[in-house]
Parts: C-alpha cells; sequence; structure tokens
C-alpha cells in the first residue's frame, strides 16, 4: 500500500510515518517507481508503535525493540521483558 493509505489507516500523519523510517521504527518499505510499497502488517505495526508511545516509551527503547523485532524469535525473551518493564512503568 502507498503510504497516503498507510496514513490513513493508521491516523499517523505521512511526515510521522517518513520520520519513524528515518529513525528505524518502520523497515523501509518496498519501492516502485519512485513510489513507497509498504507491506499491509505494516498497519499492525504502526498500532504497535502507537501503542508503545501511549505508555510513555521513549523512541530510544522503541528503536531498540524495532531493532530486536527484525533480528526474530531469537529476541522474543528480551521484548517481553522490554514490555514487562514497560508495563510496570504505567501502572
Amino acid at each position: 500500500m502507498k503510504i497516503g493509505k498507510l496514513s490513513e489507516l493508521t491516523g499517523l500523519s505521512i511526515d510521522t510515518l517518513l520520520y519513524y523510517e528515518k529513525i528505524g521504527l518502520i523497515d523501509r518499505p518496498f519501492r516502485q517507481g519512485g513510489q513507497r510499497l509498504y507491506d499491509p502488517d505494516a498497519v499492525r505495526w504502526v498500532d504497535f508503535l502507537k501503542a508503545l508511545k501511549a505508555t510513555g516509551m521513549s523512541l530510544e527503547d522503541m528503536k531498540r525493540y524495532a531493532l530486536m523485532r527484525r533480528k526474530g524469535n531469537a529476541t522474543a525473551a528480551n521484548r517481553r521483558i522490554m514490555l514487562e518493564a514497560q508495563h510496570k512503568l504505567v501502572l
């Protein structure tokens, strides 16, 4: 999907999505004819990022989480620890 559709579905501005891409929160999308084409799963990921932000998680921690996510299942335990620590901060 194009960035405008991703913006519409997630409620984030195109500028915010581009910034998130620039800092590594969102994977760089496939490009075709100079246009960004995002995977449909990008909506779920952006919604998850919005939820992390709503908890007060810092962008640095969100970037760390995103980096671990890219590494796959081997980081699942560490990601869970991060989420549990953030949960404790919110309570």
